[in-house]
């Protein structure tokens, strides 16, 4: 195999971002994280990880995971997409690679539609980072699409990159995620806010325990259940039919779908 992409996927958007550049680059073997097992060794010419920016940092499923994985290749990427900003997530990334004798090779970013703001207050932050209308939804993807083409051929030709960031941009992205590490953590120990957070409108459909990456949701008596490994990607707060499912400033707020066949991620998570 000469290529092997690993992903963790909430919503879609960074599952179609892994899917769209392993069709690029070709012989390709795609593999969903939160269905990997660590203890197997793979070896590729290249290998990719693909995750999401959460609060400016890594989301806890890929420190988990770099943390175990068996990797052996000589050119090592990351893509990561992001709704706002990447905060220190590279570094975070490359600080537990160092633990490891791993180097990364190169780090790529690609913009998406943001999942998350709806949960905050209105605030300026949250004004400019809310989730987009359709058309710029689409224009977000047509820029990603650009930006994967042209990622593919540098990661053919493995391509050393780095993402620019000007020099004072780190304290204050530093800063950023240090404000929300503390809310984070909470949110990763309690695992089952979300079941505190539905309401009576739940139609029992089932189809957030579907979407769920990580397996977390169990339907107990047409009531979907909670456990506690949440990686808070809002998978299921998104996915559901009749918002029954909120958190924070959520409430009646709009819903976000990838441009995609919500089946179509199901099948391929």
């Amino acid at each position: 195999m000469k290529n092997i992409i690993f992903y963790f996927s909430g919503t879609g958007n960074t599952y179609w971002a892994a899917k769209t550049l392993a069709d690029r680059i070709g012989d390709c073997q795609l593999i969903n994280i939160a269905q990997y097992d660590n203890s197997r060794a793979l070896s590729a010419d290249r290998v990719g990880i693909f995750f999401p920016v959460y609060y400016w940092g890594l989301p806890n499923i890929i420190k988990k995971f770099l943390n175990s994985v068996l990797i052996n290749t000589s050119y090592l990427y990351e893509v990561h997409t992001m709704g706002g900003y990447d905060g220190i997530a590279t570094i975070q990334l490359e600080k537990i690679l160092d633990t490891r004798n791993m180097k990364l090779s190169a780090s790529y970013r690609i913009k998406m539609p943001n999942n998350i703001a709806l949960i905050n207050k209105s605030n300026l932050l949250t004004d400019v980072n809310r989730l987009p209308d359709e058309k710029n939804i689409s224009k977000l993807f047509n820029k990603a699409t650009d930006k994967l083409n042209k990622y593919s051929s540098m990661i053919i030709d493995k391509q050393a990159h780095r993402n620019f960031e000007p020099f004072f941009v780190r304290p204050w992205h530093s800063f950023g995620y240090k404000l929300n590490e503390k809310e984070t953590s909470v949110l990763w120990q309690r695992g089952n806010i979300f079941s505190s957070n539905l309401d009576s409108s739940c139609t029992g459909c089932g189809l957030c325990s579907k979407v769920c990456p990580v397996e977390n949701i169990r339907m107990v008596s047409q009531k979907p259940v909670w456990g506690q490994k949440c990686e808070f990607c809002m998978s299921c707060l998104h996915a559901c039919p009749v918002k029954a499912i909120n958190y924070g400033y959520s409430k009646g707020k709009k819903r976000y779908k990838i441009p995609q066949n919500l089946d179509w991620y199901i099948k391929k998570r």
